[in-house]
C-alpha cells in the first residue's frame, strides 16, 4: 500500500494533505496507535493509498524504523516544505540520504535512504508536463533524513515561503502529482522497464544536467549526489546507494566539469572499488 505522510504544523504538507482529503476523497479512518503506545497517527484512505499525519518533524523520523507500517516494500512519500536561500517559489522532488557525516537535517551520518528511481522519474515527468505559473519544478540532489527506514522514500515539496506553502493551486498540483506517482509506480514495478538506472555524481543542488538527461533519454536516478559532498566520497556510501536502490543500478554518471581532477580521481577509485561502471557526461 503506497503511503503519503505529512507533519503536523508543516504548512506545505498540510496544504497538500487538504487537497488530497477535500478534492480526492481521502476518507478518515480510526487513529492508528503504535504497538508500544507511544504514538498515534490520524490517517485517511483513498483506495489502497493511505495518508498519515505525523506529530513529529518528518526529516527527524528515523524512529519510525521501529514500526512495521513505515517499513514495507511500498513507497513512502513525504509531503513537505522546501526552503532555499533565495526564497523563490518552486516545486521539488528528491530522495534522502547523507553522503557525508553531516546530519543536522536528520538521518544518520553517512547513511543513504532506500529509494526508487522510477518513483522520482514519474513525479518529475508529471511536474514537467503539468506546470504552474511562477512555480518552476526541480529535482534536488539527494539530501537530509530520514535514512533508516526500510521503505523507499521520496520527498515532494512546495517552496519557499509561507505564501507559497499555503498556495492552494500548488497544493492541488502536488496532490495530483503524488496520486500519479502512487498509481503509476505500482504498474511500473510490475512492467519490464527499459530505463537505465544510474547514480548521478556532481553538478549543483538542483541537478539541471541530470534532470535534462532523465527527460531526454531512458535514464532514471535513485540518487544524485551534488559536487559539494564529493570530496568525502567513499566506497562505503556508494555501496549503500547501490544496495538500497529498489531498481538495480547499472552505471554511475559523472558530471565531469563540475569537479576538480583530484575529486574526480578519488570518486573513480571508489567506483572501481565497488565494481560500478561509470561514464562522463
Amino acid at each position: 500500500m503506497p503511503l503519503i505522510a505529512f507533519s503536523k504544523d508543516n504548512l506545505a504538507g498540510e496544504t497538500i494533505a487538504k487537497s488530497l482529503i477535500g478534492t480526492y476523497s481521502f476518507d478518515p479512518q480510526p487513529d492508528l496507535v503504535s504497538q508500544d503506545g507511544k504514538y498515534s497517527w490520524k490517517n485517511w484512505k483513498h483506495g489502497d493509498i493511505q495518508l498519515i499525519e505525523l506529530t513529529t518533524m518528518h526529516i527527524f523520523s528515523d524512529y519510525l524504523k521501529d514500526y512495521p507500517l513505515f517499513n514495507k516494500d511500498d513507497l513512502l512519500i513525504f509531503a513537505s516544505t522546501h526552503k532555499s536561500d533565495t526564497n523563490a517559489p518552486a516545486l521539488t522532488v528528491h530522495t534522502c540520504g547523507n553522503f557525508t557525516a553531516a546530519n543536522k537535517m536528520g538521518g544518520n551520518p553517512s547513511e543513504i535512504a532506500h529509494a526508487s528511481a522510477s518513483a522520482i522519474k514519474i513525479a518529475y515527468q508529471f511536474l514537467s508536463k503539468n506546470t504552474l505559473p511562477n512555480f518552476p519544478s526541480f529535482i534536488e540532489a539527494t539530501h537530509h533524513g530520514p535514512t533508516a527506514l526500510k521503505s523507499p522514500v521520496l520527498f515532494a515539496e512546495i517552496g519557499s515561503t509561507d505564501t507559497e506553502y499555503a498556495n492552494q493551486d500548488a497544493g492541488e498540483l502536488m496532490a495530483r502529482c503524488l496520486l500519479e506517482v502512487c498509481k503509476e509506480w505500482k504498474y511500473k514495478r510490475k512492467a519490464v522497464d527499459a530505463d537505465r538506472v544510474a547514480i548521478g555524481f556532481g553538478g549543483t543542488h538542483y541537478c539541471q544536467k541530470f534532470t535534462k538527461l532523465m527527460l531526454d533519454s531512458n535514464f532514471e536516478f535513485p540518487y544524485i549526489f551534488s559536487k559539494y559532498g564529493l570530496p568525502e566520497a567513499n566506497s562505503l556510501t556508494i555501496r549503500q546507494a547501490i544496495e538500497k536502490s529498489l531498481e538495480p543500478v547499472e552505471i554511475a554518471l559523472i558530471e565531469k566539469k563540475s569537479m576538480n581532477a583530484q575529486t574526480r580521481d578519488q570518486l573513480i577509485a571508489s567506483l572501481k572499488e565497488v565494481g560500478l561502471n561509470y561514464e562522463m557526461v
